[in-house]
């Protein structure tokens, strides 16, 4: 095979998903979107109490005034609790279906009250991603999810630059001793009806029941630390949509939340939405010109109503996803309609069995682990690379599509030239052994990069390098018409 063909292959179908919304407040910038126990075999919903969640068109947006009698917070029940390394814990309220092929794992994260040396981003993340730190927190996506007899393992869903749709810890948060609700959107089987969620350092919970979103009912949910949030309406036209909230901080709440949420001591545009749908997009908040509306974190006993704009992604159902809450489900006026933009973002669902990682969004994608193919420094396929393929084989079999593009990436160490060489020959390695398994009607177009297209720095401490260089070092398969 030339080096310089290339090949195209056909990826898996995209799911359904539902409509997610996440809420949150952020100054503008893009959200990125905490001992071992069994759960309990019931999953309670969020519970708070009923109330009339009409819009208040007498209130100016923005403008804070006495907190209203319906913002009244509960925290839903806890099916169980796994307990951290550091005195963190995490209490885990429900596993909640939105889609096809993923799931929203709703909690507490609770650290013990010692400043901001008590938060280990380490602890809260994906495993291999150590370059999720950001100036506004650190992400919250520390699960693995299993299902009895799938040896795939599910991972948290993400959109092209790595972002998760889950919640951030900001640092701050846990002065005081907090209990700070989070979320994260897990990639799930269509059919699971129970699921294991593991957290590497903490523990597993087993069969935990997979729920419908509760609905909202007009009800308040809390938000933060000691916040309450109830969304008022969501107005859906010409591919945008618009809800309007109204944030409420009880009488004896201390005033904290400044750094959590970026409010600052000047006014900020609200922008702590995210809308996705039946697909797998996501419409992330506009925040700049005439549609922003800006307001303070209002103070003990007082409330603000705010509003916030995104792409619509153009499902019939919404479901509302505070970025640190509860998921719960409201049903929009005005018809639903694909939005555009550059805030339309996909999230794909993603799985990674025997050293295969499958992304499937809006378009598939298998990066193949080389560590698994290859032995240290060679293009020789082992034996133990035949399950690694047989699983691209079986992703890519499944696609409409039969063009692939197979390309090889190092990572830093050893001899750029080297490294150049050995991305050409480890992605001809794959390509040819495909071509072997899929047969005839299928075009290769391959290609080796070595060190120059890295996805993450390696940079950081001894762990933190090692796991990015294992990032770095794979071959990656996409799928064209």
């Amino acid at each position: 095979m030339a080096r310089t063909t290339r090949t195209t292959r056909t990826l898996l179908p995209l799911a359904a998903l539902a409509t997610a919304v996440g809420l949150g407040a952020c100054t503008g910038q893009e959200q990125p979107v905490a001992p071992t126990g069994e759960a309990s075999t019931e999953a309670p919903a969020a519970t708070s109490p009923e109330v009339t969640a009409e819009p208040t068109p007498d209130v100016p947006l923005g403008e804070s005034y006495p907190v209203p009698d319906d913002l009244d917070r509960a925290l839903p029940e806890s099916v169980d609790t796994l307990e951290g390394p550091s005195g963190q814990s995490f209490d885990l309220t429900g596993v909640h279906r939105l889609g096809a092929d993923r799931v929203v794992v709703s909690g507490v994260v609770t650290l013990e009250d010692g400043g901001s040396d008590t938060i280990d981003p380490h602890e809260w993340r994906e495993e291999g991603y150590p370059e999720i730190s950001l100036a506004r927190g650190f992400e919250f996506a520390p699960f693995v999810l299993t299902v009895e007899g799938d040896e795939a393992r599910y991972l948290p869903v993400r959109a092209a630059d790595d972002a998760c749709l889950c919640s951030v810890l900001r640092p701050g948060f846990q002065e005081g001793g907090a209990e700070l609700p989070v979320m994260t959107v897990m990639s799930a089987p269509a059919d699971a009806e129970s699921v294991d969620l593991e957290m590497p350092g903490f523990g597993e919970l087993t069969d935990v029941p997979v729920a419908p979103i509760p609905d909202a009912g007009g009800t308040s949910s809390a938000w933060g630390k000691t916040e309450a949030l109830t969304v008022r309406s969501a107005t859906r036209a010409d591919g945008v949509v618009t809800a309007r909230v109204t944030v409420g901080m009880p009488e004896d709440a201390s005033g904290y939340g400044y750094g959590v949420y970026n409010f600052g001591q000047e006014q900020l545009c609200f922008a702590g939405l995210n809308a996705a749908g039946a697909t797998s997009l996501a419409g992330k908040p506009t925040v700049e010109g005439e549609d922003c509306v800006r307001g303070m974190l209002p103070a003990a006993g007082e409330a603000v109503d705010l509003e916030v704009s995104m792409p619509d992604p153009g499902t019939d159902e919404l479901v509302l996803l505070p970025w640190n809450g509860y998921p719960v489900t409201v049903e929009p006026t005005g018809e639903p309609q694909e939005g555009s933009g550059e805030t339309l973002v996909a999230y794909d669902a993603r799985t990674r069995t025997e050293g295969a990682t499958v992304a499937q969004g809006q378009e598939v994608s298998v990066s193949l682990d080389t560590s698994v193919l290859f032995d240290f420094g060679e293009s020789t396929l082992t034996s133990e690379a035949t399950e690694t393929l047989a699983v691209a084989v079986e992703a890519l079999e499944q696609q409409e599509g039969r063009s692939l593009t197979i390309e090889g990436h190092t990572d830093t160490q050893g001899e750029e030239e080297f490294n150049q060489q050995l991305s050409v020959e480890r992605a001809e390695a794959v390509g040819d052994a495909l071509a072997g398994e899929l047969g005839e009607g299928w075009t290769f177009s391959v290609e080796g990069y070595g060190e120059e297209q890295l996805l993450v720095e390696e940079q950081g401490g001894p762990e933190e390098v090692e796991e990015a260089q294992a990032r770095n070092r794979r071959v990656e398969i996409t799928v064209g018409d």
